[in-house]
């Protein structure tokens, strides 16, 4: 009797659970009041003073943007919350980290959907939020080639100090502000304005953190950093050499012989545009391909190279402490989708993104963040 009670009472709460399945539709949880939440909180390795003045900034920038934001979630849930840099995480030349932390306050939606019957929450892709002294724009690359010894081991770390990165677009200046495109061009140029409008970087007397290359400092970077990959390659092939007198194989030895002939025609092609141009001509900005010795045409529209950039350390303010704000990143993420599109579902996200839009929050913190720079 027993069993079979608890058999009737498993019955009855697949029954129950098969009930609520059918009432978790995706259009009924859209109509769901949603919250604010506080996000989860991750590591920090600034000091205590720093992080006390960043969370005081933070702060304030996070209870303006609710202040403005009195629109109520429907359909899912506003997270909201701060995040600081660590060093392993913060991906800023060593130079540039010594200036300044990163530090940044969001927010982001997540709308509800149905899935088995239960309730859960979409993975955000709409957010928006304000970074202090970070910028979109990485200098991911190094010229820093080091010494190996005997067995081709590095023998030393690279310092950082000779990094650069690529940019398609430069940013331009607009309103007290620049703002940059993603892309040299868009099969969807009304969703690439939407994302340049809110895309924005508040700097400091209207000047950027990071500096154009010139041509012929290009030049001889790569001229110096093939010069020592032969270097390199000579020890590696001293030591494959050793190797072939007893394994009898010569092809790593041939493998790095050819590499040498290849890098030391780099350096062949590089002296003759050096000796082919202008001191105008190699003034100009450098771009990427340039490395292999071409010159590419600066006033060529259909030019669809990087440019080549460079840390601009004295952007910078030095001796203040690395709270101190020196760069705003403001950072308006979302899916565009064209106005008057009437297929496909709609999301809670688009009254979210709607809604910012309508109180022009991303003007509204330009105006505010912008006197915090001294400008």
């Amino acid at each position: 009797m027993h069993i079979k009670n608890i058999l009737i009472l498993q019955l009855c709460m697949l029954m129950l659970n098969k009930g609520h399945a059918q009432q978790c539709t995706d259009e009924n949880v859209a109509s769901l009041p949603g919250s604010w939440r506080a996000a989860m909180k991750g590591d920090c390795d600034h000091s205590a003073a720093d992080m006390a003045r960043e969370k005081v900034l933070l702060d304030s920038i996070a209870q303006f943007i609710r202040g403005h934001l009195t629109w109520r979630p429907v359909g899912g849930d506003i997270t909201a919350g701060n995040a600081y840099s660590i060093r392993g995480l913060d991906y800023r030349p060593a130079p540039v980290r010594k200036l300044g932390n990163t530090y940044k306050t969001f927010i982001f939606f997540q709308h509800y959907f149905c899935n088995n019957g239960k309730i859960n929450r979409e993975d955000y892709v709409d957010r928006l939020e304000v970074s202090v002294n970070e910028i979109p724009f990485e200098f991911n690359r190094t010229f820093f080639i080091s010494p190996v010894d005997q067995y081709g081991n590095p023998l030393q770390q690279d310092p950082e100090t000779d990094k650069y990165g690529f940019i398609s677009e430069l940013p331009v200046r607009k309103n007290g502000y620049f703002t940059y495109r993603k892309n040299h061009q868009s099969a969807q140029p009304d969703a690439e304005d939407h994302f340049t409008n809110n895309h924005r970087l508040l700097t400091k007397g209207g000047r950027l953190p990071f500096l154009l290359m010139p041509k012929k400092e290009y030049y001889e970077k790569w001229k110096l950093q093939y010069s020592n990959s032969i270097d390199r390659a000579k020890v590696v092939k001293e030591k494959m050499e050793v190797l072939a007198k007893t394994t009898g194989n010569n092809a790593d030895v041939e493998f790095e012989e050819h590499h040498i002939v290849q890098l030391q025609g780099y350096i062949d092609k590089i002296n003759r545009l050096l000796a082919a141009h202008t001191a105008e001509e190699l003034s100009r900005p450098a771009f990427s391909g340039e490395e292999n010795g071409e010159f590419l045409d600066n006033n060529d529209p259909g030019n669809r190279h990087d440019f080549v950039i460079v840390p601009d350390l004295t952007y910078y303010t030095a001796g203040v402490p690395r709270s101190t704000p020196q760069i705003f990143y403001i950072n308006f993420d979302c899916q565009y989708s064209k106005k008057g599109n009437k297929g496909g579902k709609r999301y809670a996200d688009e009254d979210f993104v709607a809604e910012l839009e309508r109180i022009k929050m991303v003007d509204l913190l330009t105006e505010k963040l912008r006197p915090l720079l001294g400008n």
